[in-house]
């Protein structure tokens, strides 16, 4: 009985100065929780230059048209209004390489054409219901080739303070039809000396012209600077193409929004070089 005492006195010994000695030991993370931040810091670091050297490629084949053989639809995403401040957090993020997704919704008691716009497993709005139908037929013939959000930002036609938009292209593979009507279309313009609406350039208001020879003159010192600089630049180009497209097709609302997305980018323009 008394070996068994001993045994029992010994094995508690061990397990109390192990357990003193682990409590020693330095906690679980302190010192590689810093290393790690220090591993992420620099993976995003990198991967923020990737990400807008992939960026600035994709522009250019945009400005090189690079999607000339497709033909495109473009609109204001419906409903961001509804969304959730995080949603709308997530909107304001997306980039001209951001993943877009339509899932249609044929038992919507609104649209019976209605489609959902998804980001990472988000909905961020609809397809408008003047388009939704267009779109319903190119997700049913498989015609889509691209989705992409060319510009964003906070919307000052809207009398919500905190109203926001985005606005997505969506390129599409034409149709041998399609293509055959173009055709058409062209010839008989050409036939009647009168060149194609579409190939007509399009006359500026001479404030726009003025914000254009502005930009090409535009330099600044700080990186800061060059940064918001850049944005600027690119949403101006974008929302001239989205003008001048409206414009050509006749889309007075679309092109009025364009219209008040650029004064709003040339006073943001000024305040950014006081």
């Amino acid at each position: 009985m008394i070996y068994i005492i001993l045994i029992i006195s010994v094995i508690a010994i061990f397990l109390i100065i192990g357990y003193k000695s682990s409590s020693k030991s330095t906690p679980i993370g302190n010192k590689n929780d810093n290393t790690l931040v220090t591993i992420d810091n620099v993976s995003f670091s990198k991967w923020k230059e990737k990400h807008e050297a992939q960026i600035k490629e994709e522009e250019d084949r945009l400005n090189n048209d690079y999607y000339n053989k497709y033909r495109y639809i473009e609109f204001d995403i419906a409903g961001i209004h509804y969304r959730t401040a995080l949603a709308k957090e997530t909107i304001l993020s997306l980039d001209i390489l951001s993943d877009i997704h339509f899932i249609k919704e044929p038992n919507n008691p609104y649209d019976k054409f209605a489609i959902k716009i998804v980001h990472d497993r988000k909905r961020i709005g609809y397809v408008p219901a003047h388009e939704s139908s267009k779109v319903t037929q190119l997700i049913d013939n498989e015609q889509i080739y691209k989705i992409q959000v060319i510009d964003s930002g906070k919307d000052i036609t809207s009398e919500y303070s905190d109203a926001i938009f985005i606005t997505i292209r969506v390129y599409y593979t034409p149709t041998d039809e399609e293509i055959r009507i173009e055709k058409e279309i062209r010839n008989k313009e050409i036939e009647e000396v009168n060149p194609p609406k579409l190939l007509m350039p399009i006359e500026y208001p001479k404030w726009m012209n003025e914000l254009i020879e502005e930009l090409k003159k535009i330099s600044v010192e700080s990186e800061e600077k060059k940064w918001v600089l850049k944005k600027l630049r690119d949403n101006i180009r974008n929302s001239l193409k989205s003008y001048e497209k409206a414009i050509r097709e006749d889309k007075e609302i679309i092109a009025n929004n364009a219209e008040k997305r650029l004064q709003q980018y040339r006073e943001e323009l000024h305040e950014l070089l006081k």
